[in-house]
């Protein structure tokens, strides 16, 4: 499968899970963690909104992990590339 671009963003971004089955999405167990370059950024339910501002611009990786009561139930990886500073 073609590997998407980074895609570049800046200031506060929502962030979600893409490509998930909604019954998936809607599972009342489901946990979703979020990782920025192996750090945890946030834990909890689907979506949630990204402040660029406190991590320095540049090319970074977001994973996010789905998890129920089973185990792991999807892992998703996309490179995104922060700027918040205006070229001169």
């Amino acid at each position: 499968k073609k590997i998407d671009d980074p895609v570049m963003i800046k200031d506060t971004v929502f962030i979600e899970p893409a490509d998930i089955r909604p019954e998936q999405l809607n599972h009342p167990e489901l946990c979703v963690e979020y990782f920025l370059d192996n750090e945890l950024i946030q834990k909890g339910k689907p979506g949630f909104i990204l402040d660029t501002h406190s991590y320095p611009d540049g090319k970074h990786t977001l994973l996010i992990n789905l998890w129920d009561k089973d185990g792991p139930s999807a892992i998703g990886m996309r490179e995104i590339v922060i700027k918040n500073q205006n070229e001169n």
